[in-house]
């Protein structure tokens, strides 16, 4: 039967086994409390357990204590089942470096005021089960792979929780190894930087994404000062990557080619704004043309309905003679018609003379009355 030492520091409350003897009496004893180090014995502590919980939800709050720091894995089990009733701590701490056993972890799960937990390591079944980023891990990855150096990744924690990372496409077998087991075990990344393009990786990694269920990943491609051609001509196929792998793809440009396409940048920019220009003043052109047709041939309807309607004012209807075929027989007339060449009389009488006078007075250019036979005019 361990023996557990308490004492309360600050905004933690500490837990430790203690080696000496300590009398097993009941807690409402006032001579046992001694709020600056409190003794117990897991087995009051289990037996007591609603009352010990009490004490120590009043002492926490009084004290406004957060954090459990938990200094020996032996008496983990016990202190975690107490835990489980005080609502004030969140932050759960394990001082030793040992690994967490199975029975601790489930502890730690049950536990639904934690939001933070520190230790050594835990099975990784274990750690896959906590939401992201709620435990950190002090093991250190005993792995060279420059991948893991370059991205100060030295903890399993670390390995979880990263979200973003840097690639060099130059990669070793220990890299590619590293880059696998990474993708299958984050579940937070949101950027990848690629270092030195080359488009066989960028589908390989691609891959390993999309294999891994991420979606949405920037993947920022930079370019070096020797200014990779091979990334300046993919870059039309990263819309159709983006598209295929959700993720979106995007070029930094390093200042070398920067400063080598300024002047060709400033040269495209000033021709799409004077092309932009020009169009502008082609439509404005368009427009006032258009305008100016449209008020034409508005005047001249206008002026048509004048001369119409003073035509129409000046027109008489000439009246049919019916006593004049019957001095000659429909025979006669017939003959007659067909050995004269008969002028058409329009049975309409337009006042000439009148028109034009009329038509002088509005405009005083009017030269005269065209008329030619036969037809409308």
């Amino acid at each position: 039967m361990n023996k557990i030492l308490v004492i309360l520091k600050g905004d933690t409350i500490y837990f430790s086994l203690y080696k000496k003897n300590i009398i097993d009496d009941n807690i409402n004893n006032t001579d046992v409390i001694n709020m600056e180090n409190l003794k117990f014995t897991e087995d009051y502590i289990l037996n007591n357990y609603e009352l010990v919980s009490s004490f120590f939800n009043l002492v926490i709050i009084k004290k406004n204590i957060s954090t459990a720091l938990i200094n020996n894995l032996e008496i983990a089990e016990v202190v975690l089942i107490l835990l489980k009733k005080l609502k004030n701590i969140n932050t759960v701490i394990f001082s030793e470096d040992k690994d967490l056993n199975y029975t601790i972890s489930s502890y730690l799960m049950e536990n639904i005021y934690l939001n933070r937990i520190e230790c050594y390591s835990m099975p990784l079944i274990m750690f896959d089960k906590f939401r992201d980023g709620m435990v950190i891990t002090r093991e250190h990855i005993l792995c060279n792979s420059d991948f893991i150096n370059y991205n100060h990744i030295k903890t399993y924690s670390d390995l979880c929780n990263k979200d973003r990372i840097i690639i060099d496409s130059y990669l070793t077998i220990p890299d590619v190894d590293d880059i696998i087991y990474f993708f299958k075990t984050n579940k937070r990344l949101k950027k990848i930087y690629i270092k030195g393009y080359k488009r066989s990786n960028l589908i390989a990694f691609l891959k390993m994404l999309k294999e891994n269920n991420f979606k949405k990943i920037n993947i920022i491609l930079i370019d070096d000062d020797n200014v990779n051609k091979s990334l300046i001509e993919d870059s039309h196929l990263f819309i159709k990557l983006n598209k295929q792998y959700n993720v979106l793809i995007k070029i930094k440009y390093s200042n070398k080619y920067k400063e080598r396409n300024k002047v060709f940048e400033l040269t495209l920019n000033m021709c799409k704004i004077f092309l932009i220009m020009v169009i502008i003043i082609i439509l404005f052109l368009l427009i006032s043309s258009r305008k100016k047709i449209d008020k034409m041939d508005k005047n001249i309807q206008d002026n048509l309905e004048v001369i119409n309607s003073i035509v129409v004012e000046n027109t008489s209807e000439i009246e049919d003679n019916p006593n004049e075929l019957e001095d000659n027989t429909i025979e006669d007339n017939i003959e007659n018609i067909i050995d004269e060449k008969v002028e058409y009389i329009s049975p309409y009488y337009v006042n000439s003379d009148k028109v034009y006078k009329e038509l002088l007075n509005i405009n005083e250019d009017t030269v005269g009355w065209l008329k030619i036979n036969n037809t409308w005019i």
